[in-house]
């Protein structure tokens, strides 16, 4: 799979984000979004300010109905409160996202292993309840993994879904400015049949937009 690189451009228009949001309409299925987002010390200055609002703004793209948590990792992974319905935690969880700062290491492979583990007991818990959605993990990262308890091996192998469930849970990974690992971002997608991305501070918004089409 290549990387999908997406180009400096403008802020989406009002009717260009009305499309993205059409998008979920059409599915037919509400979506359990889990975002994974790197806080660690080399997400200084514009880095962590960018990530941070196209966050925030993917955040409010959600439908009312959609379910999403964020997690943000430096040394560990801390999953932020409020999570639960996007109409009811979005405004919390946005004013949230925007006062994270970075700091400390990159425990990467943790963090994707403790979404991976909630985003699977949330589909278990809907199935048995006949909810139908679409699951993704969105995770975004500067770097390599400094960290982590876990290790690359325990990651692929044992936390992240086959992509043979075309119904399953699906990682959308952005390899996020010069230094990311992009090759384990790749990795990562791939093991999912989910799709990977690279951005920088000036593009991340339409990486963000690029992964609600996905969804």
């Amino acid at each position: 799979m290549t990387l999908k690189t997406v180009a400096p451009l403008p802020s989406p228009s009002g009717a260009t984000a009305g499309a993205i949001k059409d998008v979920f309409i059409q599915t037919k299925k509400k979506a359990t979004v889990i975002i994974v987002l790197d806080t660690s010390g080399s997400m200084q200055g514009e880095k962590m300010k960018n990530a941070a609002a196209a966050t925030i703004n993917f955040l409010k793209r959600l439908e009312k109905e959609d379910w999403v948590a964020v997690v943000p990792f430096n040394n560990q992974p801390a999953e932020l409160q409020p999570a639960g319905r996007a109409a009811d935690v979005v405004e919390d969880l946005s004013n949230k996202v925007g006062t994270l700062f970075p700091e400390g290491g990159t425990a990467l492979y943790d963090a994707v292993c403790q979404a991976v583990e909630r985003v699977s007991a949330l589909r278990a818990a809907d199935e048995a309840a006949g909810d139908k959605r679409l699951y993704g993990i969105v995770v975004l990262s500067d770097g390599q993994d400094t960290a982590s308890q876990k290790t690359k091996n325990d990651m692929l192998n044992l936390c992240l879904p086959s992509g043979e469930d075309v119904e399953g849970v699906k990682v959308f990974t952005i390899a996020y400015g010069e230094d990311a690992d992009k090759n384990l971002m790749t990795e990562v997608a791939n093991h999912t049949n989910g799709k990977t991305f690279v951005g920088d501070p000036e593009t991340i918004e339409r990486v963000y937009n690029a992964i609600s089409a996905e969804q």
